[in-house]
């Protein structure tokens, strides 16, 4: 089915900050229903060897499988003929490389500059299944091997997770998320530095609000992070006043240390939550939603650019108000400066599909081009933009029940290029990409109900010559 595309306006109104109101441009009409942390720290726990050097994690704590061979449970797919090397160039999908399996939950990942693999997440506490510590692990990126993973349980012990990693040009590891570090309290920002060896060697909370339980009862975590052009940290999540009723986004600009680089640590800009995190123009740049659990208006997208001193420099329109609700998920900036968001389409608290949409800030405050619904099948939770300005992503398709995880090429035109559909006997859930000159890693998720606790599931593609 062909793309969506919206004409571009003929006249451009000079930059104001969008808030919430609705804002009449020129162009298409963006409806709903016709879009497509730092202290020195020692309360951690690592699997180590002797002389204390992270190894492969023993059977106790950590089961990973490795494979080099073609996956026999996926389907791939092309948009034109499937023999010749000229379809090869331009529109093979990638063939796999290895794939690993580990019984944790992986939320986020990165590569290193040596192309090994980090990853994020949760770690079940052993005693008590229904707690989580902050889990980080790093995997060999020629064959996908275990080289070593580090646990990380909060002074209290309680509902620990990591949603997000970085590495920084040292070879230094950040890892951020949410812990409990004192009694009676509840979420704290949380962010570990690593050396690539896997030591912990401080953690903190950003120079955030402190959950005391009497002058300050705010529920704050980090849902993403990422470099900007001067290696510095960008973070971003929600906060909340306890009891909570309307959340808070916040975006944050830090040193590579975790100094905060604004006058305040969190940024607030809106209602929601952030869930990806971008440099941008020379600033940064938030995806997101203004939804929340409570909230009984649809969800819809929040995409704004802020400077480096955090002020406000473009926000995209939100969706028109309707019956569906829409929540970004992942952000990604191509060199000629398009901007490429995806995300899903709701219906109350039940998922029905996901969005791909191009951006031209400075020209538009709406999408230029988009693919949704039955032009895309699947939820979109993760994208990168390859070489020639095309876009990979990945999500989760599939009827509610029986979900799996999809990966797929598309041109800077939007046109389907390839695809793959894994096995939802083999992979539930596509969650988070990372790529290099010769491929990209895809982070995935077996869920708990075929396989308990539920796992981890990474592979490596390769870009075809």
């Amino acid at each position: 089915m062909s793309v969506r595309r919206c004409p571009t306006a003929r006249a451009v109104a000079p930059f104001v900050w969008l808030g919430w109101s609705s804002l009449l441009v020129g162009g298409c009409t963006f409806e709903a229903l016709g879009l497509g942390s730092a202290t020195q720290d020692t309360g951690s726990e690592s699997s180590t060897g002797e002389g204390g050097q992270p190894t492969g994690g023993s059977a106790e704590s950590l089961t990973t499988s490795t494979t080099s061979t073609t996956s026999s449970s996926s389907t791939a797919t092309t948009s034109g003929p499937t023999t010749g090397a000229e379809v090869c160039s331009g529109g093979c999908p990638p063939g796999v490389g290895w794939t690993a399996i580990a019984d944790r939950i992986g939320f986020a990942v990165a590569l290193d500059p040596g192309g090994d693999v980090l990853v994020a997440g949760d770690q079940v506490q052993l005693d008590d299944a229904g707690l989580r510590d902050v889990w980080v692990a790093r995997f060999a990126g020629g064959d996908g091997q275990l080289v070593w993973e580090q646990r990380y349980n909060g002074g209290e012990r309680r509902g620990d997770f990591a949603r997000a990693v970085v590495v920084l040009d040292d070879g230094r590891i950040v890892a951020g998320g949410v812990s409990q570090e004192v009694q009676g309290h509840r979420q704290d920002v949380w962010v570990g530095w690593y050396d690539a060896g896997g030591g912990l060697l401080n953690s903190g909370n950003l120079g955030t609000a402190k959950w005391d339980g009497v002058n300050t009862k705010l529920d704050e975590s980090m849902r993403s992070l990422t470099l900007d052009a001067d290696g510095e940290l960008i973070a971003g999540g929600t906060r909340c006043q306890s009891p909570c009723l309307v959340p808070d986004a916040w975006i944050g600009r830090f040193s590579r240390e975790g100094v905060a680089q604004w006058s305040e640590p969190m940024l607030v800009c809106g209602p929601g939550a952030l869930r990806a995190v971008a440099p941008f123009a020379g600033g940064l740049l938030a995806v997101g939603t203004d939804g929340y659990a409570e909230s009984t208006a649809p969800w819809r997208s929040l995409i704004r650019s802020f400077d480096a001193s955090g002020a406000g420099l473009w926000s995209a329109l939100p969706e028109s108000p309707g019956a569906a609700g829409f929540e970004a998920l992942g952000v990604a900036v191509a060199l000629d400066g398009a901007l490429w968001v995806v995300g899903r389409e709701l219906d109350g608290a039940t998922i029905t599909g996901g969005f791909v949409r191009q951006y031209r800030p400075g020209r538009e405050f709406m999408p230029v081009q988009e693919r949704r619904g039955e032009e895309l099948d699947g939820e979109a939770n993760a994208i990168v933009v390859v070489a020639d300005g095309g876009i990979v992503v990945t999500g989760t398709a599939g009827p509610a029940g029986a979900p799996h995880l999809w990966l797929g090429g598309f041109s800077d035109e939007l046109e389907p290029l390839w695809r793959i559909d894994e096995s939802g006997e083999t992979v539930n859930i596509g969650r988070a990409l990372a790529q290099d000159p010769d491929g990209v890693v895809v982070l995935g998720q077996i869920n708990a109900r075929r396989v308990s606790p539920a796992s981890t599931w990474l592979r490596r593609y390769l870009y075809q010559p």
